[in-house]
């Protein structure tokens, strides 16, 4: 459909139907994306056996794929529904995952990501990576709570929390950078087209 413009030349009338269709078919790619990033998390851990006999090793790939989701996609929950269909996925026997901390440590990673990333403005590498850092470091934090208030006994706390805080931390930021970098790289290949 043409409209005359005020300077008398005619242009194309966008269609806002037509906006609206392109932008529910990107947010659905989107989404999509989100949930198989979040299913890769259960299945690497159940495939990769790194040898390091470290608390938080596995934050390697865990925080890599969710902060290259979280720097990709747009959507202000995109850690937290990454983390969400984690903590779906293993659900699946094949993995062998029993322990519902763990589903949990998923969920609370994701929403601190999320509210880190809406309330803190820099998008300096260093600082996103941090965020995963702190993320990922949840986990230790909330099993030396719930040991103390509830007299739980968890195997990866059993020299205290300093360590598994620690290497949960730095395994954290580590998979974060990856995630980070390789977000922004593909951002920026995305905007070149």
């Amino acid at each position: 459909m043409k409209t005359q413009a005020a300077a008398g030349a005619w242009s194309e009338k966008k269609s806002s139907s037509n906006i609206e269709v392109g932008a529910t078919a990107t947010q659905t790619k989107q989404l999509l994306l989100l949930i198989g990033l979040g299913a890769a998390i259960p299945v690497l851990h159940a495939l990769l056996h790194w040898p390091l006999r470290l608390p938080g090793h596995h934050g390697l790939e865990y925080m890599a794929l969710m902060m290259f989701g979280r720097t990709v996609v747009s959507h202000r929950w995109a850690a937290l529904t990454i983390a969400t269909s984690a903590a779906v996925t293993s659900f699946v026997p094949v993995f062998g995952f029993n322990e519902l901390g763990m589903r949990f440590s998923f969920l609370l990673a994701g929403l601190t990501i999320d509210l880190l990333y809406r309330y803190v403005p820099s998008r300096n590498p260093v600082v996103l990576a941090a965020m995963a850092a702190l993320g990922h470091a949840t986990k230790p934090l909330w099993k030396w709570a719930a040991a103390a208030g509830w007299n739980l006994k968890f195997g990866s706390l059993a020299s205290g929390v300093g360590f598994p805080l620690l290497t949960h931390l730095c395994f954290g930021f580590a998979g974060g950078m990856i995630g980070v970098l390789l977000g922004k790289a593909t951002n920026r290949m995305l905007h070149k087209e």
